[in-house]
């Protein structure tokens, strides 16, 4: 294995490693924001976002790998074009949808939960 395979193979599993430790302390805070009913559209985007740059690192990786360890096959040509395409896709879409966000600078939208509780009224359900 040469060095920049290496290299590029270390960067790829520490930054998928990162990817899922933030994914997963976002996920913490989205749902402590969903129990309390008010969740930031920019949180679910987010969160989306990260979920599709995991899935392109984890393609990328798993595609350098396969040519490092000299991997053929229709299955793996398939991931090659296919799994890397529609990796780079859900990332440039939620991208866009970020962009399109903070470009109109309203980031405080927000998605309200139905609590199921009624306040006020006659008290019936």
């Amino acid at each position: 294995m040469r060095a920049n395979d290496t290299i590029t193979l270390i960067c790829y599993a520490l930054s998928l490693i990162c990817i899922i430790y933030i994914t997963a302390a976002m996920h913490i805070y989205f749902r402590k924001k969903y129990r309390e009913g008010v969740v930031g559209i920019g949180l679910v985007l987010g969160m989306l976002m990260f979920t599709a740059y995991a899935l392109e690192r984890l393609v990328g990786f798993v595609i350098r790998f396969g040519k490092v360890q000299g991997w053929t096959g229709y299955y793996f040509d398939l991931l090659q074009k296919w799994g890397w395409t529609i990796g780079v896709i859900g990332t440039t879409v939620t991208l866009c949808a970020l962009a399109i966000l903070v470009q109109g600078r309203d980031l405080g939208l927000f998605l309200e939960r139905p609590s199921g509780k009624r306040k006020g009224g006659s008290g019936r359900r």
